[in-house]
């Protein structure tokens, strides 16, 4: 998918949909945000089903206040001759062509001021489809977390079975070879 460029509150906007497209520094500014807006740890529950995990999402977001310091960092300006009267180190970051923060503060100082409809529309689409970017990194972190849980239960069960079968050593009076007594490695297989 390519970056795609939009309108919103009059002005002119290039979406970023790929990484690649980004610079380090908007992808650092994207990660301190994702803490204090609910995202960095986008992990559902095993009894919530997909559309309760994507609905607490969006709610985490809109409850953070970070919603416009996330959806910024996505944001250039398509048009340097829409933002008129905008400060000194936006108009020259934006001449310089990469995002910096000084662009995303100030984009996102404009689209939180936003009224019209179709306007809350875009930012509540744009909202939606990153929480979706998270729910589907989420979904691969949980079957990624189970296969590895039951291959680690699977291991576990047959380590702690061998360290309770195992024959005592004949020259440890008494321990068995693991040094563990008769019961807590029974415990551990069970």
């Amino acid at each position: 998918m390519t970056n795609e460029t939009f309108t919103l509150g009059g002005r002119s906007f290039v979406r970023f949909t790929r990484a690649e497209d980004m610079t380090a520094e908007q992808e650092d500014f994207i990660t301190a945000n994702l803490r204090p807006a609910g995202l960095h740890e986008a992990t559902i529950a095993v009894d919530e089903d997909a559309e309760g995990f994507l609905r607490r999402l969006l709610f985490q977001v809109s409850e953070s206040g970070k919603t416009f310091e996330v959806l910024c960092a996505l944001l250039m300006p398509a048009d340097a001759s829409e933002w008129s009267g905008a400060p000194p180190a936006f108009t020259r970051d934006l001449a310089e062509g990469d995002w910096t923060p000084a662009i995303g503060l100030e984009i996102a100082k404009f689209i939180r001021r936003l009224k019209a409809e179709e306007d809350k529309d875009i930012i509540r689409q744009m909202l939606s489809a990153l929480v979706m970017d998270f729910f589907a990194r989420a979904i691969t972190s949980l079957y990624g977390y189970r296969n590895a849980s039951a291959d680690q239960q699977a291991g576990d069960r047959e380590t702690t079975t061998e360290i309770a079968t195992a024959e005592p050593d004949a020259g440890a009076a008494g321990q068995q070879s693991s040094g563990l007594s008769q019961e807590t490695t029974t415990a551990a297989a069970g």
